[in-house]
C-alpha cells in the first residue's frame, strides 16, 4: 500500500519535472502539492508549470523572490567592494552562484551568502560583515571550500570563474566543482529541500567534463553519481547515467518531500521524557541523510542499521555538548 506521504512526494516531483527549462510544459496540481513545493523552496519553479488560478496564487511569491534576488545582489556587491578594499580575496559558493544558472531572476531563492576566505583574514572579515549588518542579509564565512575532501585544490583554483556583477567581479567555482559541492551538501541534509535536487538537474544540463567531475574519494564519487541519477530519474534531467539507484532511495525521497518541512527548536539541554520521545521521533534521520553522513554504502542493504548508527552518533555528540547554546541537534 502506497503511503500518503509517498504519493504526495511523487506529485511534487511531477510538478517540478523540467520546471527549470526555458519553456517548461504546463500541468495541473492541487493547492496542497503547491504548499509542499513552497516548503521545499520550489514555489517559483512550480509557478512556471501552472496556469489559471493556481498560477495566479503564486504571483506574490514570485514577485517577492525577484525583489529578494535584487536585495541579495545589492548586499553581495557592497560586501565584495568592502572585501576588495581590505585586500581580501573572496570565493562565493551556492546561493547566487547557482541561482544565476536559472533562466529567470527569482526562480531560485536563497537565504544567505556563503563566502570562502583565507582564515588569516577572519577578524577583518567579521568586522566588515558587522558593518553591513543593517541590511539583514545572513552571511556565512567559510575558511575552506566545503565538501572538497579528496579533490585537487590546485585544479579547483585553475578552474575558478569570474563573473561581472555591476561594478564588482564575483569569483566562484567551475561548474564541475560546484556541482560536486551542491550534490554532497544536498545529500548530507537528506535532500529534504526539493530545490536542491532541481539545482543538480540545472547543473547536470550544463556542458561538463565528467572525467574531471569524478575525481575524488571513492565514497564521495559514488554519492555524487547517486545524486545525479536521482535528478534524472525523479525530475527528468538530461545527461549520461553513471549509477543505478538502490530500490529504497527514490521512495525515501518522495516520502521526505511528501512530509514537507518540519520546524523545531534546537535542543540545548537534556529534555523531559515526553519531550525526548517527541523530539526523537521528529529528528529520526531519513535514510538518505543517514547514509550520506556515514559515507555510504549506497546499496540494497536495509537502511535501519544505518539510520540507527547515525542517530546514535548524534546522541553521543549531544551528550558531549549538551550545554552548547547553538543546539547539538542543529549541527
Amino acid at each position: 500500500m502506497v503511503s500518503s506521504d509517498l504519493r504526495s512526494g511523487e506529485l511534487v516531483a511531477s510538478l517540478l519535472s523540467l520546471s527549470w527549462r526555458a519553456a517548461p510544459p504546463t500541468t495541473t496540481t492541487t493547492p496542497a502539492v503547491i504548499e509542499l513545493a513552497i516548503s521545499g523552496g520550489s514555489g517559483a519553479l512550480a509557478h512556471r508549470r501552472l496556469d489559471g488560478p493556481l498560477a495566479a496564487s503564486l504571483k506574490d511569491l514570485v514577485r517577492h523572490q525577484i525583489l529578494e534576488a535584487a536585495r541579495f545582489e545589492a548586499g553581495l556587491k557592497s560586501r565584495l567592494r568592502a572585501f576588495r578594499e581590505a585586500g581580501i580575496d573572496v570565493l562565493l559558493v551556492k546561493g547566487w552562484a547557482i541561482a544565476r544558472r536559472y533562466p529567470q531572476r527569482g526562480l531560485r531563492h536563497y537565504s544567505d551568502l556563503d563566502l570562502v576566505i583565507d582564515a588569516a583574514h577572519r577578524a577583518t572579515a567579521e568586522q566588515i560583515l558587522a558593518a553591513h549588518a543593517h541590511d539583514r542579509l545572513e552571511t556565512d564565512l567559510h575558511f575552506s571550500i566545503p565538501h572538497m575532501r579528496g579533490r585537487d585544490l590546485s585544479a579547483i583554483r585553475a578552474r575558478l570563474v569570474e563573473i561581472p556583477l555591476g561594478d564588482v567581479v564575483v569569483t566562484t567555482l567551475g561548474d564541475e566543482d560546484h556541482l560536486w559541492l551542491l550534490a554532497l551538501h544536498g545529500l548530507g541534509h537528506g535532500l529534504w529541500r526539493s530545490v536542491w535536487l532541481v539545482d543538480l538537474a540545472v547543473m547536470l544540463e550544463q556542458p561538463l567534463d565528467f572525467d574531471y567531475l569524478y575525481r575524488g574519494q571513492r565514497d564521495d564519487v559514488q554519492a555524487l553519481k547517486i545524486s545525479l541519477r536521482l535528478a534524472q530519474q525523479v525530475l527528468g534531467a538530461d545527461g549520461p547515467a553513471h549509477a543505478e539507484l538502490p530500490r529504497w532511495l527514490e521512495p525515501a525521497l518522495m516520502e521526505q518531500w511528501g512530509r514537507g518541512f518540519v520546524m523545531y527548536e534546537p535542543l540545548t539541554r537534556v529534555p523531559s521524557l515526553n519531550q525526548l520521545v517527541d523530539d526523537a521521533r521528529r529528528r529520526w534521520p531519513n535514510p538518505i541523510r543517514a547514509t550520506a553522513q556515514l559515507g555510504g554504502p549506497w546499496n540494497e542493504w536495509p537502511r535501519l542499521p544505518v539510520q540507527l548508527l547515525d542517530y546514535v552518533r548524534r546522541l553521543a555528540r549531544f551528550a558531549r555538548a549538551h550545554d552548547d547554546p547553538r543546539g547539538i541537534w542543529a549541527k
